[in-house]
Parts: C-alpha cells; sequence; structure tokens
C-alpha cells in the first residue's frame, strides 16, 4: 500500500507532505504506528496534535529492536529506514504545528 501524508494549516495551506512508494504496513502495525499513519480519522485523530503521542510510541518501539523490524515479514532495511524517517519527519510538524488538519491517501 503506498500512502500520502499531509498536514495543512487554516486556509488550506499545506506545510507537510510525504509519499511513502513503498507498502510498510506491517511493520506500521506492529510498531503501533499503522493507525496515526494508515488510518488516523479511525481513532478520531484529526489534527497533528493527535498523533504525537502514538507516533512517539511507535518511533520509541522502531529504534528499540532495529533487527526486529528490518526482518518483519520480508521487510527490509529500506521499509525500515524510510518509514522510520517519515515518522520522525511528521513527527517533529506535528509538534511544530499541533492544529493542522490531516489528511492521509492510502492506495493499493
Amino acid at each position: 500500500m503506498k500512502l500520502d501524508i499531509c498536514l495543512r494549516q487554516k486556509k488550506d495551506i499545506e506545510i507537510y507532505h510525504v509519499h511513502i512508494e513503498e507498502d510498510v504496513s506491517n511493520p506500521a502495525k506492529e510498531s503501533g504506528l499503522y493507525y496515526p499513519l494508515y488510518r488516523p480519522a479511525d481513532k478520531g485523530w484529526n489534527k497533528a496534535k493527535d498523533l504525537i503521542q502514538p507516533l512517539v510510541s511507535g518511533i520509541d518501539k522502531l529504534e528499540s529492536y532495529p533487527d526486529y523490524y528490518k526482518n518483519l515479514n520480508n521487510s527490509d532495511v529500506g521499509k525500515y529506514t524510510g518509514l522510520l524517517k517519515a515518522s520522525k519527519q511528521l513527527l517533529e510538524f506535528c509538534r511544530d504545528n499541533p492544529e493542522a488538519r490531516i489528511e492521509v491517501n492510502v492506495r493499493s
């Protein structure tokens, strides 16, 4: 599943956008990052501030057990690195822009 995540400020100004081309859903599910990245609306998370704690927790898991996540379900180092980098960047923007609106687009 390909993933696009966008944060928008008032007046629909895009302040952050990430496109993840590779399917990182398995390591995202295992680390607790699936809902913040793929399905925030399912949890009622519609503002950037809603993602901060789940992102912190998921990033901590990825960093604490890198070998596990790198080898998860035929995942590879590139997917792990991409997921970790995108999650950290998103966390930074969420902290800097807590009232930004979240938009997620998942494609097969």
